[in-house]
């Protein structure tokens, strides 16, 4: 086992989807979301200058006790995604998953 913590978000961005219809495909509430042309926010929710450009959402994915990163994500795509996904149609997308890791003393 690998002596490091890393953490997991599925993230989604495009200029034609409604970030809500995701959530609702996957069942998974976002800890950050806004669509295409919204007033930008803080993190506090506060407004700031300019427009967002692209829609955008992202989840946090939990890990399951001590299970490694290619075991997380091999059973939360096996599972949680393909039964969300029979639903879906892709018209245009980036993908993104990213992580962060940090070693232990």
């Amino acid at each position: 086992m690998n002596s490091f913590r890393f953490t997991v978000s599925l993230r989604f961005f495009s200029k034609n989807v409604d970030p809500q219809e995701i959530c609702d495909q996957l069942r998974m509430k976002p800890k950050w979301m806004h669509k295409i042309g919204d007033q930008r926010t803080s993190a506090k929710g506060l407004p700031i200058a300019g427009h967002y450009d692209l829609s955008y959402c992202t989840f946090p994915l939990v890990r399951q006790g001590a299970e490694e990163l290619s075991e997380m994500s091999e059973q939360y795509f096996a599972e949680t995604l393909s039964s969300a996904a029979s639903g879906v149609t892709v018209r245009s997308s980036r993908a993104s998953l990213s992580h962060g890791t940090t070693n232990q003393s």
